[in-house]
């Protein structure tokens, strides 16, 4: 809420001012002046001189705050990295953040950023409240993320292309490729890349244990999953 705002009169004859509100359900007064700001709308603040009568209004207008959260809604996974979401507001004030199920969605405030952790699968609504205005996120958690490979292993002769696709259950904006292939053993080309898998060619030269290849979304909180590639004679 707003801070009252403090109002003061000045008259050219002596004797007692009174204040009065023509709305007080938006602003009041108290007899020095100071105003409260009660809910929007508009309201005309008017000092009144008893000794002439002379008065004096200030037209006030309260306005609602509005806040926005830059999501308002949020897929994930069980262990998937926290996701910040951030809050904007038309003005100044306490903001509150809370969690409608914090074993499943939690939410820990930086500045005006909040972090939320992914716990159980579920569903929860992040909500932020300032004064009478709120903004929610609603956030849908599901079970861990497996990655499968086709085949789940590679073995060929030198001169031949094996096909590897890895698909995952989850949705990244990248599948994180890796590989600890002998370069002169095998060459991995990118075939093709969607959100959830990815092909390479894995073009097998010489022969011997060649290494792995996999994907590791780990580090982004989700599964990960290496085969062996070998090149027999």
């Amino acid at each position: 809420s707003l801070p009252p705002s403090q109002l003061t009169a000045t008259a050219s004859d002596p004797g007692p001012v009174t204040w009065s509100s023509s709305n007080t359900a938006v602003a009041t007064v108290n007899s020095t002046g100071l105003v409260t700001f009660v809910s929007a709308g508009t309201a005309t603040i008017t000092a009144t001189q008893s000794s002439t009568n002379l008065k004096a209004t200030c037209a006030v207008t309260v306005t609602q705050p509005i806040i926005t959260l830059t999501k308002s809604d949020i897929v994930s996974y069980v262990g998937q990295k926290y996701t910040n979401i951030t809050v904007q507001s038309t003005q100044g004030g306490t903001i509150t953040w809370s969690s409608s199920n914090p074993s499943v969605v939690s939410v820990a405030v930086s500045g005006n950023k909040g972090n939320l952790t992914y716990n159980n699968a579920g569903t929860a609504t992040i909500t932020v409240t300032q004064g009478n205005a709120t903004a929610t996120c609603n956030v849908d958690v599901n079970t861990a993320e497996t990655i499968q490979a086709t085949p789940n292993s590679v073995s060929g002769r030198p001169n031949n292309t094996i096909n590897v696709t890895f698909t995952s259950d989850c949705t990244w904006s990248n599948m994180h490729w890796m590989n600890s292939l002998n370069d002169q053993m095998v060459s991995a080309t990118l075939v093709s890349q969607t959100e959830n898998s990815i092909t390479y060619a894995l073009n097998l030269m010489k022969v011997g244990n060649a290494g792995t290849v996999g994907i590791d979304n780990s580090a982004w909180g989700g599964a990960k999953m290496y085969i062996p590639v070998t090149v027999t004679n």
